[in-house]
């Protein structure tokens, strides 16, 4: 009985060994891998002469729920949510790029228009890039309503979905 008993806990042991299997550790993913997918933005402030305001306030649902996605192959790309506008947006006559510095410090997107020679770029800095969330900040000089120059920094949060 004893050799059966003891028969048995050596099979549980080794068993229990057996069984217990190290987990890979997950490779860490490449600024450039982290920036793929779709995301909805969850914050953008303006900030004009230190004042702060909150640029989602007030937009429409068919608006809050639009997702923004960066592609493998470099396409930035903006869909409506679940929730459409009426009357729906016109279609978009812009194809709009994206690239990422090496450093994941500068998102740049570059705009070329499908019916004219015109491309624009926008120029972001990178605040923050992880898995889920990626933050950017902008500053743009503008003009207000007396010809004065004023410096509007937009800042934006988007959270991967």
């Amino acid at each position: 009985m004893k050799q059966i008993f003891n028969f048995l806990l050596i099979f549980i042991m080794v068993a229990s060994v057996l069984s217990c299997k190290k987990s890979e550790p997950k490779p860490e993913l490449t600024p450039a891998q982290k920036i793929v997918g779709k995301y909805i933005m969850t914050v953008s402030t303006s900030t004009i002469n230190g004042v702060v305001k909150d640029d989602l306030a007030g937009r429409p649902a068919c608006a809050a729920d639009d997702i923004t996605e960066f592609t493998v192959d470099g396409n930035f790309i903006e869909n409506g949510g679940i929730i459409a506008c009426v009357p729906a947006p016109t279609p978009s006559n812009q194809i709009i790029a994206y690239s990422l510095a090496p450093d994941a410090k500068t998102l740049t997107l570059t705009f070329t228009f499908t019916n004219s020679p015109v491309v624009a770029q926008g120029i972001f800095s990178v605040n923050e890039l992880t898995n889920s969330t990626l933050k950017i900040s902008i500053i743009s000089p503008e003009i207000d309503g007396n010809g004065a120059a004023i410096s509007r920094k937009v800042d934006t949060t988007y959270t991967k979905i």
